[in-house]
C-alpha cells in the first residue's frame, strides 16, 4: 500500500483497508462478538464507499463516461471481500503457526497502522459526498 499514487489504482487503498476490515471479522466472527463484527462491517464498508467516489472522480478527470456510483461501489465491495478473505486465511494461517492471528504479523500491523491513518481522510470525503455517519 505504500507505493505512489501513480503505481496503484486511485481506491486501491480504501479497498485494501475495507478488507483488513472485513477480514477481520471473517476470522473472529463470533468470538469478536456481534458488535465488534458490525463495527468492522461499517468501517469496511465506509471505506469501500470512499474507493468508490475516488474510482467515479478519477474516470470523470479522464473523460471517461460517468457510471452511477452504485457500479464502482458493486465493484470496490468485491474487490474488498476477495481481499479479506486473504487477511482471513493469513490469520488463520497465523494461528495455527504461532499461535496468535494478527499480533505479532508485521504486514497486518503495517496495513493497519496506514488503515488508521487513512480513516480521517475516510470520513472527510464521505462529509463532503454528502455521507452521514
Amino acid at each position: 500500500m505504500l507505493k505512489s499514487e501513480t503505481e496503484r489504482e486511485v481506491g486501491y487503498p480504501f479497498v485494501r483497508c475495507a478488507g483488513l476490515y472485513f477480514g477481520y471479522g471473517e476470522y473472529g466472527g463470533a468470538a469478536l462478538g456481534e458488535s465488534i463484527v458490525m463495527d468492522l462491517a461499517n468501517s469496511g464498508t465506509q471505506y469501500v464507499s470512499v474507493a468508490a467516489i475516488l474510482r467515479k472522480v478519477k474516470k470523470s478527470e479522464r473523460g471517461l463516461p460517468a457510471q452511477d456510483i452504485n457500479v464502482h461501489f458493486e465493484e470496490a465491495a468485491t474487490n474488498a471481500k476477495s481481499i479479506s478473505t486473504l487477511y482471513a486465511d493469513r490469520m488463520r494461517q497465523n494461528y495455527a503457526t504461532v499461535g496468535e492471528a494478527w499480533g505479532s504479523d508485521q504486514l497486518i500491523a503495517s496495513d493497519r497502522a496506514i488503515c488508521d491513518e487513512l480513516g480521517p481522510v475516510v470520513q472527510m470525503i464521505r462529509q463532503r459526498a454528502g455521507f452521514s455517519g
